[in-house]
C-alpha cells in the first residue's frame, strides 16, 4: 500500500479478473478503500 501511495498511482487495471482468487478481491477493495485508487477490469468471455 505504502509503495502505491507513494507512487501516486491513480489507476489498477486487473486484466482477466474472472481468474483471480476469491482473497484476492479482498485486497482490491482494500486498495479502493484505504487509497481510493480506481480499480478497473477486464474479463476474458468464455463464450
Amino acid at each position: 500500500m505504502e509503495v502505491l501511495k507513494g507512487c501516486g498511482v491513480e489507476m489498477i487495471i486487473v486484466d482477466e479478473a474472472d481468474r483471480l482468487k476469491p482473497e484476492t478481491f479482498a485486497e482490491v477493495r482494500d486498495i479502493y478503500g484505504k487509497l481510493g485508487i480506481a480499480i478497473g477490469t477486464t474479463y476474458k468471455n468464455l463464450n
